[in-house]
């Protein structure tokens, strides 16, 4: 595993595959909408990071840091209170 994070386009299947580079080193990530995703790095840094994919450097900004490997899963369930929260970062 890399751990590179890769935006994918249909059709899928073909070699290479169509893609856009999101993220290196990244330990886990949640897709909050098709623009933004929550990228959870190698260094415990938690970004959110908002298209456009594939231009570098990417507009991101730092979340959290020393975030524990399970956040994201917890993150999912989130209240819509939470959720609101989360809307007012970016």
């Amino acid at each position: 595993m890399d751990r590179n994070l890769w935006l994918e386009f249909a059709p899928f299947g073909r070699i290479p595959p169509s893609r856009k580079q999101i993220d290196a080193n990244v330990l886990e990530f949640q897709p909050l909408s098709e623009s933004q995703v929550l990228v959870l790095g190698t260094d415990r840094k938690l970004w959110l990071e908002s298209g456009a994919f594939g231009n570098a450097p990417l507009p991101r900004k730092q979340v959290d840091e020393n975030v524990g490997p399970y956040f994201l899963r917890v993150r999912c369930a989130a209240s819509a209170q939470e959720k609101r929260i989360m809307a007012h970062i970016h």
